[in-house]
């Protein structure tokens, strides 16, 4: 497997960039205080296939634009594997995710296993250190969603205007015919593993959203349970609407 292969797929892993508003105001309300409220029911199942996409569109201060799109898919081909993924996307420059700051470590370890004359060299990346001889890779900033569950104080500085990632970023590619030397072929794979910050599944959850006009700010949260890596259950939208 060439270097350069070997960077991308750890750049497709680590870089998950989001453009982030600090804001100077402490947005908060408490989780299911529904009083003033409102509440739009969803009840809604969102179950991605292979390149069989699932959406469900959000109007979050019901102004005829819509603000929010949860997306779930599997992508993938038979060099690739197949890679699972459910992600909330801003739609507009008004609609804000709520997100958590942090510093992630990559850590990586390389497996070797021989079979006949085939050698096998997996490249393992992770976020924990699975094995005393992994070595850091690199060391990024990273912003992931904030969530919250019932009764919380829904309460975050720090909003993104993007897309962010609600599945587990794991992939797993399928092993490469890389060299040959007389009769031993090297085949090399790549396995990442990212999971030390995402939202929990099979629990519901509230994720904090709001959008942000010239005189109100609409605050809110929107209910799910995410059963596995691409599928989704969405329950309702909750808002108030805050004078600036």
């Amino acid at each position: 497997m060439k270097k350069t292969h070997i960077q991308l797929i750890l750049a497709a892993f680590l870089l998950i960039r989001c453009e982030k508003q600090k804001d100077n105001q402490q947005d908060f309300l408490v989780i299911n205080d529904k009083n003033n409220y409102t509440i739009l029911r969803f009840d809604t199942l969102l179950q991605g296939g292979y390149y069989d996409e699932k959406i469900l569109k959000i109007d979050l201060d019901n102004d005829g634009i819509t603000d929010f799109k949860i997306y779930t898919n599997i992508w993938g081909s038979p060099g690739l594997g197949t890679h699972p993924e459910i992600l909330l996307m801003c739609l507009n420059t008004n609609a804000f995710i709520a997100t958590t700051e942090h510093t992630d470590t990559s850590f990586l370890y390389k497996e070797y296993d021989t079979i006949g004359y085939d050698v096998y060299i997996k490249w393992i990346f992770n976020c924990k250190k699975i094995n005393p001889d992994a070595t850091i890779s690199c060391i990024l900033k990273n912003s992931d969603a904030n969530y919250f569950y019932q009764n919380d104080t829904l309460q975050s500085n720090f909003w993104s205007n993007d897309t962010i990632k609600l599945s587990s970023r794991s992939d797993s590619y399928p092993p490469l015919d890389d060299a040959q030397k007389g009769d031993t072929t090297i085949w090399e794979s790549t396995q990442s593993s990212y999971d030390c910050h995402m939202v929990p599944q099979n629990s519901t959850i509230y994720l904090a959203v709001k959008t942000v006009h010239e005189k109100n700010t609409y605050l809110g949260w929107i209910k799910v349970n995410i059963l596995n890596n691409s599928t989704i259950y969405v329950f309702e939208t909750a808002t108030l609407k805050i004078g600036n």
